[in-house]
């Protein structure tokens, strides 16, 4: 469980690779121009925030072979609130798991995951560094073991803040850009 001034958020999991619940409730800041998140928005007005969403396994865990991290396939449902607006989910997605130190900044990095329409999961993730290198992926065909895939590229466009504006994402081992 976390709390603080502005917000409650808890994280249960009742068995390994189980369900995985997640909470959160507080005040959130409304900002009007989304590179605002960058700089001071202590003077924002404030809205309502609630989450409530149920991350449920949909297949096997893929390891990173060279760092301490895992990746899950799920099914997420739930809810998410913004002010009086409250939104029902009921989606793919993700959950991740690492150990030790997380710096979400440097270096600059993109991951993505995603569901095929026959029902084969997949994720890919790499840093944005200035020299190429085979980045990992995997692919979790429908009711078969988590295959690691080579191959992984996306190429991201940054305007001159140094913010990204777009990616192209190519799993060379599966038929997708």
């Amino acid at each position: 469980d976390v709390r603080a001034a502005s917000y409650t958020g808890t994280q249960s999991i009742a068995s390994p690779f189980g369900p995985a619940r997640v909470t959160v409730d507080g005040s959130a800041a409304v900002l009007p121009n989304p590179l605002d998140v960058l700089g001071d928005h202590s003077g924002a007005d404030r809205t309502h925030f609630a989450l409530d969403l149920e991350f449920t396994t949909i297949g096997g865990a893929y390891p990173y072979r060279d760092i301490i991290r895992y990746e899950i396939p799920c099914t997420v449902t739930g809810t998410v609130q913004v002010g009086t607006e409250k939104v029902s989910i009921d989606a793919y997605g993700e959950r991740d798991h690492s150990w030790g130190e997380r710096d979400w900044w440097r270096p600059s990095w993109l991951w993505s995951s995603g569901r095929l329409d026959d029902g084969t999961a997949f994720h890919g993730m790499q840093a944005n560094i200035p020299f190429p290198m085979e980045w990992p992926s995997f692919l979790v065909p429908e009711n078969e073991p988590v295959r690691h895939m080579p191959g992984f590229a996306a190429g991201t466009h940054f305007d001159d803040d140094g913010l990204p504006t777009a990616s192209r994402l190519e799993l060379k081992s599966a038929p997708m850009t």
